[in-house]
């Protein structure tokens, strides 16, 4: 299948957010985020409560 989620020879993309590649939402941004809709777990962007408080505190 070729597609938006497959690559010419078939293979799918990984999910996986390198925190090296570049790709992906800083855990600043994702803070922001997460403040804004009310601190709501469904906005954690991957990160722990935890680490978006502590950038969220940060900023």
């Amino acid at each position: 299948m070729i597609g938006a989620d497959h690559f010419d020879d078939g293979t799918v993309p990984s999910d996986d957010l390198d925190d090296d590649s570049g790709d992906g939402m800083s855990v600043w941004d994702a803070a922001d985020i997460w403040a804004s809709k009310g601190k709501d777990p469904d906005y954690t962007f991957g990160f722990s409560e935890d680490e978006l408080q502590q950038a969220h505190d940060e900023d």
